[in-house]
């Protein structure tokens, strides 16, 4: 059984696809609280951006087997 966290928040950028009503219509179904940077926030997206590099590249590690960076 798995434990519904007390609340989330979804942070995305100011692209079409974020901005749709159905994406807005979706997130509330869910209760995730939507949350969009001003545009041209370009500290608050460049720590964003590092962030999901990292998470990418640890899950294609881990899916590959390695439990460390491989060095070249």
């Amino acid at each position: 059984m798995t434990r519904k966290p007390a609340s989330a928040i979804h942070r995305f950028d100011q692209g079409s696809n974020y901005t749709s009503i159905a994406l807005g219509n979706r997130c509330k179904e869910l209760g995730v609280r939507p949350s969009m940077s001003s545009v041209g926030d370009t500290y608050y997206n460049a720590m964003a951006e590092s962030l999901f590099a990292s998470l990418e590249y640890e899950l294609i590690a881990t899916a590959a087997g390695r439990s460390r960076p491989r060095h070249t």
